[in-house]
């Protein structure tokens, strides 16, 4: 059985290392980018299963980044990573191309429910 792939795009360092941790605890192969081009170099050399993104991304906003997977084609799991609790409420439609939203910090159990949703039954 192959391991879950995640890529996890955001600028904060320490919010991507919590990330990896919760992933990698939970047998996930992961890679980590900080922003929408290091997103696409990785895309480009491999599939993801599951992308977790920041919504506050530099240049590129995560979700501007995911608009672009979606009308690209990706039909992977893309879950918002956000600090802001209040964009749910102020913004859902800027929230459309994500599968859920994810407020930081995010608790371990809520990593592990949402690889928990890509292994097979």
């Amino acid at each position: 059985m192959t391991a879950t792939r995640v890529l996890i795009v955001d600028d904060n360092e320490a919010a991507r290392r919590l990330m990896r941790i919760a992933c990698e605890a939970n047998g996930a192969e992961v890679e980590d980018c900080m922003d929408a081009v290091g997103a696409a170099a990785a895309l480009a050399a491999g599939h993801f299963d599951l992308i977790l993104v920041d919504c506050h991304l530099p240049m590129t906003d995560g979700r501007d980044l995911a608009r672009q997977l979606r009308e690209g084609g990706y039909t992977g799991r893309v879950v918002a990573a956000t600090a802001d609790a209040l964009l749910p409420l102020t913004e859902p439609e800027s929230l459309a191309d994500f599968d859920a939203v994810l407020i930081k910090p995010i608790p371990l159990a809520r990593i592990e429910a949402e690889l928990t949703r890509l292994s097979p039954a």
